[in-house]
């Protein structure tokens, strides 16, 4: 993670401290200060302090002393009014499940976070049934 141009408006701190949080994976089993640190660029004294204002804000949760960090409470609330926010999604529902019915494939809204695409929803094709090997 960069700092930023210089901007009078801009906080850097928080900036950082919301890099902290979007480091965090749904594949992620909990993380590291150290884990952090390297997915965000910032020093590992200064992930320590963003987590810990974190923690104390419950947008993270830490167990004992050798747990990792995960998204705590204030997050995932933070997280449902974001997604219930995007009205788009649901104005395209039928458009997009039309489209997984017509073409027998998954159909998906993406959204751009950074360098990566965050999967707001899915439809599958209704006529067709769905299998594991």
């Amino acid at each position: 993670m960069t700092d930023q141009a210089p901007d009078r408006k801009f906080a850097n701190t928080l900036a950082r401290g919301l890099g902290v949080l979007r480091a965090f994976r749904a594949s992620d089993n909990g993380l590291t200060n150290a884990d952090i640190a390297e997915r965000t660029g910032l020093p590992k004294p200064t992930v320590t302090r963003l987590t810990y204002t974190l923690c104390e804000l419950g947008f993270l949760s830490h167990g004992m002393r050798n747990e990792r960090f995960r998204l705590g409470p204030a997050a995932v609330a933070l997280g449902s009014v974001a997604s219930l926010s995007i009205s788009f999604v649901e104005l395209a529902s039928e458009a997009m499940q039309k489209l997984a019915d017509d073409t027998g494939t998954l159909a998906l809204i993406a959204v751009r976070d950074g360098e990566r695409m965050l999967l707001a929803r899915t439809w599958r094709p209704q006529v067709l049934s769905t299998f594991c090997l």
